[in-house]
C-alpha cells in the first residue's frame, strides 16, 4: 500500500527531503520512522537561464525554477535531513535560499561522491552535517574506467569503424598483461581499479598525494608514486592513464599541456572524474594532431556541453555520458545508506562517510 495511505498512522520521529527519483523505493517499504518530502529537478527554460545569466533572476526564483517540493506528509520547516540526488546542481546562492527554509536541517547526504559542487562553509555556518556517498560508486565507476582501456586496447572504435565502411581487415591489439595503467588519484575509485586491472594481468602504478601510506598496507597497486614529484616523469610509461581525482583547487587543470605532451602517442587518457581536471582545450588539440591515441571523458567541465562544443567531433575523443555511476539498483543502495545515516542522527553518532 503506498507509503502516507495506511490505514493506520505510525509515530514519525523524522521529516526528510528526498528527491522523487526515490519516491517509489519509499512507496515499496516505507520506514517506519520517516516521512518524505520530494522535490523534482527541473530543467530550466532558455529564457530562465538568460535572465539568470544577465543577474536578473534573483536566487529564490531560481530555487522555484529549479525545484518543485511536494510537502504532503509535513513541511520544509520540520525537515532535518536532505538527500542531494546526484544530478542536483544549485548554485551556492540558490543552495543558500533552501538552506534558509530548513531551519531543523542537522544533515545532508550528497549521492555524488566528490563535493566540488558544494559549499561547504554554507552548511558548516548553519551547523549542518554533509556526508557523501564514500564507496557507493567506486565498483561501477572503476568498471567504467576498465570498460574504456579494453575498448581502447582491443582496438573497438576501428572495428566500428570497418564494419559502418563495410571493410573486412584484420586488426593486431594489445595483450593486456603488456599494458601498464598509471592511476592518478588513489582513493575508492582507483585502488578498485587498480584490483580489477591487476587480476587482468596489467601492472598498475598509483600516484598519491601521501605515497608512504602504501608502505604500511597492502596495496592494490604494483608501485605508488607522488603525485607532484612523479606526475610528469611516470607518463611517458604509461599505455592508459586513468584519473580518478576529486577536484579542489589543488587538482584543477592539472592534466595540462605538459602533462600530454609526456604521454606515448598511442596512449589513452581516461578521465572519469571531473572535467575541469584536464585542460580540455588542449586535449582536443592534441588528439586531432594526433599526438594522443585517444581520450575517454565522463563527465565534461560543461555538463552537458553545449552542440558547438570540440569534444563532440574531436577524432578519438569518446565520451561517455556521465554514466559510470548510473547502475541499476544504485538508488536502491543510496536510500539505504541515507536511512543508516538518519538512524544515526537518532542515535546521537555522526553519520558515515562526513565530510564537513
Amino acid at each position: 500500500m503506498p507509503f502516507g495511505h495506511e490505514p493506520k498512522q505510525v509515530s514519525t520521529s523524522r521529516t526528510v527531503l528526498v528527491s522523487s527519483t526515490g519516491q517509489g523505493l519509499f512507496e515499496e517499504s516505507p520506514p517506519l520512522s520517516v516521512r518524505a518530502l520530494f522535490y523534482r529537478y527541473r530543467d530550466q527554460t532558455v529564457l530562465h537561464k538568460l535572465l539568470r545569466k544577465l543577474g536578473l533572476r534573483a536566487p529564490d526564483q531560481t530555487l522555484r525554477d529549479k525545484l518543485e517540493i511536494t510537502e504532503t506528509h509535513g513541511t520544509l520547516a520540520e525537515v532535518s535531513a536532505l538527500w542531494l540526488s546526484s544530478p542536483l546542481y544549485l548554485e551556492p546562492a540558490v543552495m543558500n535560499c533552501l538552506l534558509d527554509r530548513l531551519p531543523k536541517l542537522e544533515w545532508v547526504y550528497s549521492q555524488a561522491t566528490g563535493t566540488d559542487h558544494l559549499e561547504l562553509s554554507s552548511f558548516a555556518e548553519r551547523g549542518v552535517m554533509v556526508s557523501n556517498s564514500g564507496q557507493l560508486v567506486s565498483r561501477p565507476v572503476a568498471e567504467m574506467a576498465l570498460a574504456c582501456i579494453l575498448d581502447h586496447a582491443k582496438r573497438m572504435p576501428a572495428h566500428r569503424q570497418q564494419q559502418r565502411a563495410r571493410r573486412w581487415q584484420s586488426l593486431r591489439s594489445s595483450l593486456l598483461e603488456d599494458l601498464r595503467v598509471v592511476i592518478v588519484g588513489t582513493g575508492n575509485i582507483g585502488g578498485e581499479l587498480a584490483r580489477l586491472c591487476s587480476a587482468m594481468g596489467m601492472r598498475t602504478i598509483g600516484l598519491s598525494r601521501t605515497p608512504a601510506r602504501f608502505l604500511v598496507q597492502d596495496s592494490p597497486y604494483d608501485q605508488v608514486l607522488g603525485l607532484r614529484e612523479d606526475l610528469s616523469a611516470v607518463l611517458s610509461e604509461a599505455d592508459f592513464v586513468v584519473l580518478t581525482l576529486p577536484l579542489n583547487a589543488e587538482t584543477a587543470r592539472i592534466f595540462a599541456a605538459r602533462e600530454m605532451h609526456s604521454m606515448k602517442r598511442k596512449a589513452a587518457l581516461i578521465n572519469v572524474s571531473r572535467g575541469p581536471i584536464v585542460d580540455e582545450d588542449e586535449l582536443c588539440r592534441q588528439l586531432s594532431r594526433g599526438l594522443l591515441g585517444a581520450a575517454y571523458i565522463d563527465h565534461p567541465s560543461t555538463l552537458p556541453p553545449p552542440r558547438w562544443s570540440p569534444l563532440y567531433r574531436t577524432p578519438k575523443l569518446h565520451l561517455t555520458h556521465y554514466s559510470a555511476a548510473n547502475v541499476h539498483g544504485v538508488q536502491s543502495k543510496a536510500l539505504e545508506e541515507f536511512l543508516k545515516g538518519v538512524r544515526a542522527l537518532d542515535e546521537g553518532k555522526v553519520p558515515a562517510n562526513r565530510v564537513a
